[in-house]
């Protein structure tokens, strides 16, 4: 982490150097430096799918689902390549709020979004 810290000091428009923060910042369980990491990406790069989806993660991770709901419409609004991931996030924040039928519908919409061939 010191070395990611160190080449941001000395060049702070690094997106890839704020993407790898916010991921060590998430494995520590750090969750504002993370948020932080992650918006500062999007000041950088705003339509970043792995900035909105991290974001979306964290704030489902310290229960403000409302906020993760934005970012994961975020990410399905921008057509990224993490579209089933969005979905799955959706259901969850459903599933967390005791709407199941509405999670049964963003976890199959997850599945069919996955490359390939789902089945019926």
């Amino acid at each position: 982490m010191k070395v990611v810290t160190a080449a941001l000091h000395r060049d702070s428009n690094q997106v890839d150097l704020w993407l790898t923060l916010g991921r060590i910042q998430d494995a520590r369980h750090r969750q504002e430096s993370r948020m932080d990491a992650y918006r500062r990406v999007l000041v950088l790069k705003p339509q970043s799918a792995e900035a909105k989806l991290g974001l979306a993660q964290a704030f489902f991770d310290i229960h403000r689902l409302d906020s993760a709901v934005v970012y994961a419409r975020a990410l399905l609004a921008i057509g990224s390549g993490v579209r089933a991931t969005a979905y799955y996030l959706l259901g969850r924040v459903h599933e967390q709020r005791g709407a199941l039928d509405s999670a049964v519908v963003y976890y199959r919409s997850a599945w069919y979004a996955l490359p390939g061939e789902p089945l019926p």
